[in-house]
């Protein structure tokens, strides 16, 4: 019998799937969240309790870029189970993760949330412009972009 690994540490869930460790199935989170139809969703745990983890699992899910993959990963999961999978990588999804930015000072958060941002841009070949102004509008931009090129509404995770 070959026994699964771990994933101490491990917050993304394709790399989970992928190296076959134990995973407690969250899936039908996203069956509740398409249930809800709520237009906006906290989802506030305590400190290691899988936000980041369901959060990636939720990227995976609804991100239209690499669809037949992330397809992949969900197989045999609860939600492939469900109705919802017809919602599966039909949206542009923003995702950003705020818990690697541990800094003591405004600016340098401010200079870690820019390379966030900015990452995110890169994945569509987008430039975001240093200067504060267009920062602030960040993210509302680069829904709006993501929106003209899917014509889809855009999930911001």
């Amino acid at each position: 019998m070959i026994k699964k690994s771990l994933p101490v540490g491990i917050d993304d869930f394709k790399e989970i799937i992928e190296s076959n460790c134990y995973f407690v199935d969250k899936s039908l989170l996203i069956n509740e969240l398409l249930s809800k139809k709520s237009k906006v969703t906290l989802l506030s745990r305590p400190r290691r309790f899988g936000k980041t983890l369901n959060m990636s699992m939720l990227n995976y899910f609804f991100n239209i870029d690499d669809k037949d993959n992330n397809k992949k990963l969900f197989e045999g999961l609860a939600i492939s189970n469900t109705d919802k999978m017809k919602y599966m990588g039909e949206y542009p999804v923003i995702y950003i993760s705020l818990k690697e930015i541990k800094v003591n000072n405004w600016d340098l958060c401010l200079n870690k949330l820019h390379l966030l941002l900015q990452n995110e841009y890169d994945k569509y070949n987008l430039t975001l412009e240093k200067k504060r102004e267009n920062q602030e509008n960040a993210i509302l931009d680069l829904s709006k972009f993501l929106y003209e090129k899917y014509k889809k509404k855009v999930i911001i995770l």
